[in-house]
């Protein structure tokens, strides 16, 4: 058994310590979400911007960790190899470097800065930038040569519509992530959930039904309409002629309210005289897309029609907020829609959504 050059053994220590360095920077990079990254630019945390550059091209990046991942496995196993032939002989030699140079960069160069990496992404990544900004530009011809072969498959093999990108998905994750952990407070978190949803409702899952709706009648006098309003506080009534189904506007009690502090409103005038234009929108458009025609057109409530042309219902812009920030109420009104009355029983109106209700109770 001969005495092992103690400058083969530092070269092998080396080469497992750049093993090391390759691997958990490739599961860092890999690890830590494109949107922490941009959070990191946006926060001005120093070295985010050299990361993002180096995350913006993956194929180059990985081309330079499995190169330089590769290249100094290669050296440790030589290594490895030499001093154990030298220490243990031709025949012994080559067995005991096997299993010992396998294990050696398996345990220390793949499985333990692997895993410290995956638990400290974001500082490795950091940390990390620079030094291999550094290697890409040492390693250049080959990182290209490599960058451009995995390219070339990428397209290949890509599917059409582009560069994927952050699914609605993922960020329903981060949110669930967030609040597991404490930086996204439970309401929050249900509140943005709700905005995904909200988007895609259609307008005749919130509406209020015809059934349920105040109407008043076209020619109907300012004095009567009070006598209405007095026994269904709402803030807006749809105003027909002949039918519900011909609606010819739609009346605001705050307009009436605000004219009716001018001492020379006459209360016998029609109600015509204060109510504004009606606009109609199908059952099944989207609460997103109607959001924003109300913004856009400074609608206050809408009517809702159905195929055949008649009203189904009326949705206004309050039902819209609550679908986001929950049940705001009406002070003027002081009936609740679910009541607990007693144990393991409860009282809902017949109109409650079974959404609504499974929210109440707990229920999934």
């Amino acid at each position: 058994m001969e005495e092992v050059d103690s400058w083969l053994f530092l070269a092998f220590l080396a080469c497992l310590a750049f093993s090391a360095f390759f691997s958990s920077a490739e599961s860092a990079f890999i690890s830590l979400p494109k949107l922490r990254i941009k959070y990191l630019v946006e926060t001005g945390v120093k070295g985010a911007e050299r990361l993002a550059k180096a995350v913006e091209k993956p194929e180059r990046f990985l081309a330079t960790v499995l190169l330089g991942n590769n290249l100094v496995n290669v050296a440790a196993a030589t290594l490895g190899t030499i001093m154990a032939v030298a220490a243990f002989g031709v025949v012994k030699g080559p067995i005991i470097a096997t299993l010992g140079v396998t294990a050696s960069i398996l345990i220390f160069g793949e499985v333990i800065p692997k895993t410290l990496a995956v638990h400290h992404a974001q500082r490795l990544s950091l940390l990390y930038s620079k030094p291999l900004r550094v290697m890409e530009l040492c390693l250049y011809p080959l990182v290209l040569a490599l960058g451009h072969i995995g390219l070339g498959f990428t397209r290949i093999a890509a599917q059409p519509g582009g560069k994927e990108l952050v699914s609605e998905g993922e960020i329903r994750s981060v949110i669930n992530v967030g609040e597991s952990e404490g930086v996204v407070e439970q309401n929050e978190a249900k509140m943005l959930h709700k905005v995904f949803e909200f988007t895609d409702r259609a307008v005749s899952k919130i509406m209020i039904p015809r059934t349920e709706i105040a109407w008043v009648e076209e020619g109907t006098k300012l004095s009567d309409f009070l006598d209405i309003y007095a026994r269904r506080p709402y803030s807006r009534f749809p105003v027909y002629k002949d039918n519900t189904d011909n609606v010819v506007g739609i009346l605001s009690a705050k307009d009436v309210l605000l004219k009716l502090t001018d001492s020379g409103v006459d209360r016998e005038a029609a109600i015509s005289d204060f109510m504004r234009p009606a606009y109609f929108v199908p059952e099944s458009k989207r609460l997103g897309e109607l959001l924003a025609e109300m913004r856009d057109g400074a609608y206050h409530a809408v009517l809702v029609v159905d195929e055949f042309g008649g009203v189904a219902g009326m949705i206004s812009l309050g039902q819209l907020t609550e679908e986001i920030v929950g049940d705001i109420g009406d002070e003027l009104i002081g009936e609740r829609d679910f009541v607990v009355t007693g144990d393991s029983t409860f009282q809902l109106d017949g109109g409650f959504r079974v959404e609504e209700a499974n929210e109440e109770l707990g229920l999934e």
